[in-house]
């Protein structure tokens, strides 16, 4: 699976990329919002993004807006992956479509075993 990191965090990006290379997966990394649209645009068959909430330049929830106005990319299933424990901000997030809320810190551990409950 090809499995795009989002995160602004450069020690958490590289330690669950490591673990999800590790897992069989193929890993791109982008630092916030604007980066991973750029790769996306780029890299059409990504097959699941894991992306924090809180980054510079745009957050985890505008990326997502922003995927649902591109046909092609809407369809990509998104975990968040996140310090943000906010009701109201998660309601936002399954409309958007959110498939799954992991609370930071986490045991990527954790991300490995929901990709495969995920059945993605």
């Amino acid at each position: 699976m090809k499995i795009l990191i989002v995160d602004d965090a450069k020690i958490a990006t590289e330690e669950l990329s490591q673990l999800l290379k590790a897992d069989g997966h193929i890993t791109f990394e982008a630092e916030n919002g604007i980066q991973a649209l750029q790769l996306l645009k780029k890299n059409t068959d990504i097959d699941l993004i894991i992306t924090d909430y809180y980054m510079p330049e745009m957050d985890g929830i505008t990326m997502c807006e922003r995927l649902h106005e591109v046909p092609e990319l809407s369809i990509i299933p998104v975990i968040m992956a996140t310090t943000e424990v906010s009701d109201d901000i998660k309601e936002v997030a399954k409309k958007l479509g959110i498939i799954a809320w992991i609370t930071k810190p986490y045991d990527p551990e954790l991300i490995v075993e929901t990709i495969k409950q995920l059945e993605l």
